[in-house]
């Protein structure tokens, strides 16, 4: 047994007079501030913080409204957000500036999900217009191939020519490094070949965040006024940046799904509407296109008159076409729909998001009218598009239908998104 005798040390003390020292010194820091900004009027600023679990965006959310937050407690657990998380109307008087903070989970940014989600949720969120977007990733975990693959998600899903301008990537949980270690950091990312991708999106640069450590907090010890220095610092900095004339970055709409329901017994004018409706917006391009193979195929002689192809609507006299009819109708549809599709892929590599609304409706249709071989094939095809874990949604859809039609259920109805 050691012999040594410690003196005992009251950890409530200690702390508070640490305590007491950082808010001194955070007075002498923001008065500064405060006479540089006594004269310009207060600011309005929006963030968004786009990161994995534990990269530290909760936390940074909290040191930008106070410098003075000690970080939580590691855990293991991690807990799982499936909804953005808004602070809004935070008033830092040294800065004159208002801010309001949104912080996107994992989920919303993960390989499975539609990034559309992002969307949706700012605007339900009311706020669509952002001054800087931090990408956040925590010293402790690295930067590793999944957060890279999201991000540059992220950025294709917004265009990287309209989100570059408000990039920055936040490095967290340095709240003890130095110049010299900051600045090695920074060019192990600068140099990292997969990050280059990055890099050169992040018109922002390249900034650091840190809290004060909950041990060192917990076991009061002084190295948590250096600590706070150096967080304060930090956070000038990104604060400088925030307030700067930066051009908003503008986060649209989502666009409309189709969501649409159709019953045996319903109106039968209100599904030839529906499919008239889906067609419409379709038919001027296929019918150049066929008007063109047309006159390409044939002479020409000046008593011939070109005729365009139209595909005409069967009408719908009863609840339930009549077999042929569903043959003729999936038939123009799938025709149609092949059409666009080839035109699409000729225009542009990058409407793969049309051609999968294109192919969702040719499988929608396909169920509707009951013909089977079109629906697997098209669900086939749909499948090659998206992810299997969306595509299962509609495979049960598929299964459903038709163990429905084998069982004879009159009462029918299709529900599809």
């Amino acid at each position: 047994m050691s012999t040594i005798s410690r003196p005992a040390v009251d950890i409530q003390t200690s702390r508070a007079e640490i305590q007491a020292d950082i808010k001194q010194i955070l007075a002498e820091f923001e008065g500064v501030k405060q006479q540089n900004h006594d004269q310009q009027h207060s600011i309005s600023r929006n963030i968004l913080l786009v990161g994995l679990s534990k990269s530290g965006k909760t936390t940074l959310r909290h040191v930008l409204t106070d410098p003075q937050y000690v970080a939580e407690e590691h855990s293991l657990q991690t807990i799982v957000q499936t909804v953005a998380t808004c602070d809004r109307n935070i008033h830092l008087a040294s800065m004159n500036v208002v801010l309001n903070i949104v912080e996107l989970p994992e989920q919303m940014i993960s390989e499975d999900r539609n990034l559309a989600e992002i969307n949706l949720e700012c605007s339900r969120l009311g706020i669509q217009d952002f001054h800087i977007v931090c990408f956040c990733i925590s010293f402790d975990t690295g930067i590793n191939t999944i957060a890279l693959q999201s991000f540059q998600r992220f950025v294709n899903h917004f265009s990287e020519q309209q989100v570059k301008r408000n990039l920055c990537i936040i490095i967290t949980r340095c709240e003890s490094k130095d110049d010299a270690q900051r600045d090695r950091l920074r060019q192990e990312l600068i140099n990292d070949i997969e990050f280059r991708p990055i890099s050169r999106n992040l018109a922002r640069g390249i900034h650091f965040s840190g809290a004060l450590n909950h041990d060192d907090w917990k076991r009061a010890n002084t190295a948590l006024i250096d600590q706070f220095e150096t967080i304060y610092n930090y956070r000038r900095s990104l604060l400088d940046l925030i307030v700067s004339d930066i051009e908003c970055f503008h986060v649209p709409e989502p666009e409309p799904h189709p969501s649409t329901s159709f019953s045996k017994n319903g109106n039968s004018n209100s599904l030839q509407s529906n499919i008239l409706s889906l067609t419409q917006s379709q038919s001027s391009h296929i019918d150049q296109f066929d008007a063109h193979r047309t006159v390409s195929s044939q002479p020409h002689s000046e008593n011939q008159q070109l005729e365009v192809p139209t595909y005409l609507i069967p009408d719908v006299d009863t609840p339930l076409l009549l077999k042929d009819r569903k043959c003729k109708l999936i038939s123009r549809w799938f025709r149609k729909c092949a059409l666009l599709l080839w035109l699409q892929k000729l225009t542009s590599t990058r409407n793969a998001g049309s051609m999968v609304k294109c192919i969702r409706k040719m499988l929608f249709y396909s169920i509707m009218i009951m013909a089977l071989p079109p629906a697997i094939l098209c669900l086939i095809i749909f499948c090659i598009f998206i992810s299997f874990k969306e595509a299962r949604v509609y495979i049960v859809t598929v299964a459903i239908e038709i163990l429905r039609w084998l069982l004879g259920d009159d009462q029918r109805i299709i529900y599809f998104q």
